[in-house]
């Protein structure tokens, strides 16, 4: 492949088979990977993990694309993939979708998953499975579905090495299919970042996400009543979006959707935007970090977790509950009227470690009679040794009201000022609440089902 006018060097690339590639800085530009600005190119081959034949279809584009000189190449586009959308062209273009996402190639990535994703779009996982000839995620597995017949004619054939080739040829095909597709879920959350220069997924992807919803939300509820019930030796992690620094500003939130999650490993998906006056909205912050109790230092139960990107550096403060038991606040005023300008909780003695359940915009909201704070969070938890302190602030600093509740205590009223204020909490238990087979191995891939 000698090089094309207009390019400077010369790049040798080398297939995981051994096929050799000359490929020239324009066309090696198209990926991030094997750019000649991001690579140090000592004359010695730039190995990849994509086979020759898959190469060649990759440089293919890329050298159409590189020397397009800015004409339209979308019906060049079309025809090159218009070869793979039907069954014979699948396993090319999961291939496709493979190398694309291993070289970083954003175009020939978009390209083959929006063709992928047209093929299945509106269908449901068991249909996916069907139309893309799928088996092992909702039906037996290959080996399970083979396992029964004539014992002779199978030891026959297995001693000729048969069931045994086409066992491999179908795994790994199906293996192909469901990272191609989990690529294809994962581009809905794929993203530049201008901080790094680079594309960064925005959202949980540790699992393969073929046939998961990230967006669904969960069947399960609080738990039972607290009643004399003894709390499970369970663990939650209480957290609070504490601060958000924009250059050199410091802007305090509150996150509306936080909530109580089981485990010692914790994802935070993070999406903040600005809204604008005529515009699309701009992106604040975008991405997500993991809380782990095992990073704990000792004799510690809160940690600082960071997320820099795009204009912000957002800090969630986190801490791991032990024995666990969740409170469901609300506040009443009963007699009004009553200024009201934050409500944040916390356990006694420790305000350091407060969360904000609700803080007014501009001033403090002024609620009538038979009114209810808006709180942003309801829901906090605390240790079963421990109570909650609850702290109300009115119009001013001086205008407040501290109450400390025990997880007997249900319904509270005092006076605010000139205002009668009724506090509700319900309390419940933290039961041991886990999904059976969320997560299923299918050839090498551990979905999330």
């Amino acid at each position: 492949m000698a090089a094309e006018e207009g390019a400077t060097k010369t790049f040798l690339v080398q297939s995981e088979d051994g096929m050799n590639f000359v490929v020239s800085d324009l066309e090696a530009s198209q990926s991030w990977v094997i750019d000649g600005d991001t690579v140090c190119y000592d004359g010695k081959p730039i190995r990849v993990d994509v086979g020759g034949k898959t190469l060649t279809k990759v440089f293919q584009y890329c050298k159409k694309h590189a020397y397009s000189d800015g004409y339209d190449v979308s019906a060049w586009d079309a025809k090159f993939i218009a070869k793979f959308i039907g069954d014979p062209g699948l396993e090319t273009l999961y291939d496709l979708i493979l190398a694309s996402n291993e070289l970083k190639i954003e175009g020939l990535l978009a390209l083959t998953c929006q063709t992928l994703g047209n093929k299945i779009k509106g269908k449901s996982p068991h249909e996916i499975c069907d139309i893309l000839n799928i088996r092992g995620v909702f039906t037996p597995q290959l080996h399970e579905e083979h396992s029964s017949g004539s014992c002779a004619s199978h030891t026959a054939l297995a001693a000729m090495g048969i069931i045994a080739n086409w066992w491999n040829l179908e795994l790994k095909l199906v293996d192909k299919a469901l990272q191609a597709l989990h690529i294809v879920r994962c581009q809905e959350f794929t993203g530049y970042e201008p901080k790094i220069n680079g594309l960064v997924r925005h959202r949980f992807n540790d699992f393969n996400l073929a046939f998961f919803d990230l967006d669904k939300e969960t069947s399960f509820s609080r738990g039972p009543p607290l009643n004399n019930k003894t709390p499970t030796r369970e663990s939650v992690v209480r957290s609070c979006v504490n601060v958000v620094s924009l250059k050199d500003d410091m802007l305090s939130l509150t996150d509306p959707c936080r909530g109580l999650v089981p485990g010692s490993s914790v994802y935070f998906e993070i999406d903040l935007k600005i809204k604008c006056d005529g515009c699309a909205d701009k992106d604040f912050s975008k991405g997500m970090v993991e809380f782990d109790s095992v990073h704990l230092c000792e004799g510690k139960v809160t940690m600082t977790l960071g997320l820099g990107s795009w204009l912000s550096w957002v800090e969630l403060l986190c801490a791991q509950v032990y024995w666990p038991v969740e409170a469901t606040i609300e506040i009443n005023v009963l007699k009004g009227p009553c200024n009201i300008s934050k409500v944040a909780a916390s356990t006694p003695g420790n305000f350091k470690d407060h969360i904000i359940l609700y803080e007014a915009a501009g001033g403090p909201t002024v609620i009538g009679d038979g009114g209810s704070v808006p709180l942003n969070r309801r829901v906090v938890a605390v240790t079963r040794e421990q109570k909650l302190a609850l702290f109300i602030v009115g119009g001013d600093a001086l205008e407040h009201l501290a109450l400390t509740l025990g997880h007997s205590q249900e319904m509270v009223n005092r006076r605010m000022c000139c205002a009668e204020v009724e506090v509700k909490v319900a309390w419940t238990a933290v039961p041991i609440r886990k999904r059976s087979n969320m997560i299923k191995v299918v050839a090498n891939q551990r979905l999330l089902l």
